[in-house]
């Protein structure tokens, strides 16, 4: 069992590990972990974890907001700012990037507690993000990637 400086040493290590990633380590700038990792899993080997994401896009600036949860605790929560030019930005990239980073996350915690089986819900007030025809919209291929992982999170 891990004592309370144990666990702080443990968010420090895996939150620079994640912000470390070259290519996806600013869709973890801003994240909170609210309870230790091995609960987190916990929650997600048994089929309890809920995912929810929101985007939106102002002046040229793509951001998105993140949120793991279960019916009774805040398990994690984060956001970032989305790269890529001005003209690129708009609320489906926003969307797909806060889904990205929870795909990213989730694949994450999957691989370091040895999860082979497991379900989330994911909430998203944009299902028209997830639709193929929207794909073209964003230079980006934020959902492209969404879609690689997802189905990469199979072999967990």
């Amino acid at each position: 069992v891990l004592n309370h400086e144990d666990y702080v040493i443990q968010f420090k290590s895996y939150k620079d590990e994640l912000l470390c990633s070259e290519k996806f380590g600013w869709a973890f700038k801003d994240i909170i972990f609210h309870v230790p990792i091995p609960i987190t899993a916990d929650y997600i080997r048994h089929n309890q974890g809920k995912l929810a994401t929101d985007g939106s896009t102002l002046e040229g600036k793509s951001t998105s907001g993140f949120l793991m949860f279960t019916e009774t605790d805040d398990l994690l929560e984060g956001g970032n700012q989305v790269p890529g030019r001005p003209e690129d930005q708009n609320s489906f990239r926003a969307e797909g990037a806060g889904i990205l980073a929870l795909v990213l996350l989730l694949n994450n915690i999957c691989d370091k507690a040895n999860i082979a089986h497991g379900t989330v819900e994911v909430i998203c007030d944009s299902s028209s993000a997830l639709s193929p025809q929207h794909f073209a919209h964003m230079t980006f291929r934020v959902m492209n990637q969404v879609m690689t992982f997802i189905k990469e999170s199979g072999n967990h």
